[in-house]
């Protein structure tokens, strides 16, 4: 649950949790505009088979960027990022 004003507790999906608060803190580590649209096209696609992706990649890159500059234990990221369990498994490839 997010909590959006005072009393008021809504489901977000990750995505738009992570778009909605990196919109109003956004850390120094996120991508920029011109630097994801040079890395986009280097990741590999979503599989055609299997479960969809939940998560957006750039989401994930910001959160690898975010560990490797602050040294951060990944089980302490915050949680404007997606699940450390996530990034683990993006990081390790």
């Amino acid at each position: 649950m997010t909590k959006i004003g005072v009393g008021y507790n809504v489901q977000l999906a990750a995505d738009t949790k992570y778009k909605l608060i990196s919109s109003t803190i956004g850390f120094y580590t996120d991508l920029s505009e011109a630097q994801w649209t040079v890395l986009a096209p280097l990741l590999p696609p979503a599989k055609s088979v299997g479960r969809p992706r939940t998560v957006s990649l750039r989401s994930v890159l910001d959160a690898v960027f975010y560990l490797l500059r602050t040294g951060c234990r990944l089980r302490l990221l915050p949680d404007c990022f997606p699940q450390w369990g996530t990034v683990y498994h993006y990081f390790r490839y």
